[in-house]
């Protein structure tokens, strides 16, 4: 009898010792996920939540069955409550005594010739299709069967946001827990804002420890305050530190450059050189020191996660985003989940390549992917240079040379935001398109956009910091009037080529100034155009019209124009810039007595003036208003109110035949956005400026530009026609009037003549 309960207990121990980390090979990992079902429909699903409770009560290990389990008689493979809680009680202990633990980043150390990553976006939980990858890359010998990487200089990192979206977290938890013990210093699972910032406890990795862990010994409670204990051990990044330039770096984080724990000029060893193959534990400290003596990182790429269903595009798994100053930025995303195959038809296992040369200008990403749905085999979907973007597939391959530094200084943050934020996806639609064609023969382009708040003072120190850091004398697109003339002092000494500032100013139409031009029409013009055609189609007694005091000497003299400069049918109500107070110029409406309402103004004004307004003052009333508030949230408003408006736009309709615009149609269709006249333009400005540099033989100057753009005559450009015009210091003459419900009226040609 003794020896028949000895034998029991021996089974029992084997068992729990077998079963103790979980799986341990590849092999072990395909025979769970074939024997479980890979796409539940969960029992409550939306945008924000989704639980699998019938399945997890299902596949949750009875009394009955761990019976079973304990006598060595096991039905099915099965997460047990002591294999999880064992798991990870030892993978938290073992990395505590490497020294990971609460806000740090790792720095790889490279000073080989080349070293390899394998990354993946967020995974969501997604067992099955982290167990297709990694039997991929077992296929091509990156990793063995036990999940140890077999090649040298090779990296794994799954860059955040590994658990929450499918029934199988604990599995997902535990394969990647072994890979970490397998690889302590070449595997990286890095915290993404689940992790983070504790977000795991608000979806159903919660709910998925409640159900399968928490019925006999192991409480909740418990589990929580391990696993949070566990997830101080992640790194907030992991960076590679070229060598031959200690001060560059590329960065692997689920967050962008903004996130204000990661700053890369308060952690502690980053800059340090070492000469070996050893990582390093740089830590982020809590209550930083500025330092002068502290060196500025320069990232000279970020791969980051998508941010999930707010931020989503539709593509394959890795996207090039807006560039953040210096760094150029990706994105990965490696969740074929219910919800994200239902919602955004994202059916991919993915996962991304990158090859990081100490020559930093050859390095690339490229995208690995199989469809989920016939899981035919991976293919390398995309294959890109790493800095420039470029499509490696093109014939024409980028030289190694310094990138072409073209700056903008805009509002991303404040009142004309949104106004910014249009331009800047306008601008990279094109520049990232041309870039991964081959640049400008041999040389990318490289965007650095400003936020200056729509300010002055800011528009100049960033400028002044473009000139200083990149050495670069280009901007496009640089929005505002007075923030132009901040820093007009620098176009015209020469030391700033200014193409096509999103400004109506005539300060930016001086034939003295030689260092700008123009593409859009002037204030004078729209407002011009504007009055003209209200005054001719309704004859209103009287006009009002709202404008920017400090340029309204640029938008006065067209509406008066248009009125014969009879100053008795004008109310003037100016305002002062950057204010939102309406209720003047609401009282002096109501007293001008106009019926013709005009807004020479930003959105933000034309907006809560809408907003505030009695609705009997605008009744009846035609309003009207230049192409700075044609922004997507005034358009909207005006819709859902069913106020008729008529705009100025210097961009064409997009409707018009126009191979430019079917061109810009068809790349803002791959990113899943709508047009706006701000996209429009941004796109329009980077396509001429990038046809004027193609023009230059030789040095990018001032002088050489202005060569270029003398060639621009009766020049068809995709259907835009293209006249350079010296005195006006423009190449172009268009301007339409947006009447609403598609319907468009032209007024200039590109031969300034009225249609």
């Amino acid at each position: 009898m003794m020896k028949k309960y000895t034998a029991l207990l021996l089974i029992c121990i084997t068992t729990a010792h077998t079963m103790l980390l979980g799986f341990t090979t590849i092999d072990e990992a395909l025979n769970y996920a074939a024997y479980y079902p890979e796409y539940v429909r969960p029992a409550m699903a939306h945008t924000m939540y989704t639980h699998y409770d019938p399945l997890h009560h299902k596949i949750a290990e009875t009394w009955w069955e761990r019976a079973l389990r304990i006598t060595g008689i096991q039905r099915k493979p099965i997460i047990t409550r002591e294999n999880f809680i064992s798991a990870l009680e030892t993978i938290t202990t073992e990395r505590e005594l490497l020294g990971f633990n609460k806000k740090f980043a790792v720095k790889i150390n490279f000073i080989t010739p080349t070293i390899n990553i394998y990354a993946w976006g967020p995974i969501f939980g997604q067992f099955h299709s982290l167990v297709m990858c990694l039997d991929d890359l077992r296929k091509n010998d990156i990793i063995s069967n036990d999940l140890v990487i077999q090649q040298p200089n090779t990296y794994l990192i799954f860059d955040g946001n590994v658990i929450n979206g499918s029934p199988y977290n604990l599995e997902t938890l535990l394969l990647v827990f072994q890979i970490m013990r397998k690889n302590p210093n070449t595997a990286f699972y890095l915290s993404g804002n689940y992790e983070a910032e504790n977000l795991w406890l608000n979806f159903n990795l919660k709910q998925e420890l409640n159900t399968r862990l928490t019925p006999y010994f192991y409480h909740t409670q418990s589990v929580e305050q391990l696993f949070n204990r566990f997830l101080t051990t992640l790194p907030l990044a992991v960076y590679v530190q070229l060598i031959c330039h200690p001060k560059e770096f590329i960065r692997f984080s689920y967050f962008n450059r903004q996130y204000p724990l990661i700053n890369e000029k308060y952690c502690h060893g980053l800059f340090d050189s070492t000469y070996d193959n050893k990582i390093t534990i740089c830590k982020f400290e809590d209550q930083p020191q500025a330092s002068t003596d502290t060196p500025t990182a320069l990232i000279k790429a970020v791969i980051a996660a998508e941010e999930g269903m707010s931020d989503y595009k539709l593509h394959a798994g890795l996207i090039q985003r807006e560039p953040y100053l210096e760094s150029t930025v990706w994105t990965l995303f490696s969740a074929p989940t219910y919800k994200y195959r239902n919602y955004f038809n994202f059916n991919n296992d993915a996962y991304a390549h990158i090859v990081i040369h100490q020559q930093v200008a050859q390095s690339t990403i490229s995208l690995y992917a199989q469809d989920v749905r016939d899981r035919t085999g991976f293919k390398k979907i995309k294959d890109f240079n790493l800095i420039t973007g470029q499509n490696l597939d093109t014939t024409t391959k980028l030289e190694q040379a310094k990138p072409i530094y073209v700056g903008c200084t805009l509002d991303l943050s404040r009142s004309l935001a949104q106004q910014g934020q249009m331009l800047k996806r306008g601008i990279l639609l094109r520049i990232n398109q041309v870039n991964a064609a081959g640049g400008v023969k041999g040389r990318p382009i490289q965007m650095i956009f400003m936020d200056d708040e729509y300010t002055p003072e800011k528009a100049r120190a960033n400028i002044e910091t473009f000139i200083k850091k990149y050495n670069g004398f280009i901007t496009l697109s640089s929005v505002g009037s007075l923030t132009l003339a901040a820093y007009l002092d620098m176009v015209k000494t020469g030391s700033l080529y200014a193409f096509f500032p999103s400004t109506g100013s005539n300060a930016s139409r001086d034939a003295t100034i030689k260092n700008i031009i123009n593409w859009r029409a002037s204030y004078e013009n729209e407002t011009f155009a504007l009055v003209n055609y209200i005054n001719t189609t309704y004859r209103p007694e009287k006009f009002a019209v709202i404008y920017q005091q400090d340029i309204g000497s640029d938008l006065i003299p067209g509406a008066l124009k248009a009125l014969d400069n009879n100053e008795q049918r004008l109310v003037k109500i100016p305002y002062e810039r950057s204010t939102l107070d309406v209720a003047p110029m609401i009282d002096a409406i109501e007293k001008s007595q106009a019926n013709a309402i005009g807004f020479f103004s930003t959105m933000p004004i034309a907006l809560e003036f809408l907003r505030k307004a009695p609705k009997n003052l605008i009744l009846n009333k035609h309003l009207f208003g230049i192409s700075f508030i044609a922004e997507e949230l005034f358009f909207k408003t005006i819709t859902q109110q069913g106020i008729q408006f008529a705009i100025t736009q210097p961009t064409p309709p997009y409707s018009i035949d126009w191979k430019l615009i079917q061109e810009y149609r068809e790349l803002l269709s791959t990113i899943n956005e709508e047009s706006t006249p701000f996209t429009i333009e941004g796109f329009i400005s980077a396509s001429l400026m990038v046809e004027t540099l193609k023009k230059i033989d030789g040095e990018i100057t001032a002088e050489s530009i202005n060569n270029a753009l003398e060639k621009f005559k009766n020049y068809n450009y995709n259907g835009m026609e293209l006249n350079f015009d010296p005195n006006k210091r423009s190449i172009t003459h268009y301007l339409w009037i947006n009447l609403g419900q598609d319907k468009w009226l032209t007024i200039q040609n590109n031969k300034n003549g009225a249609k």
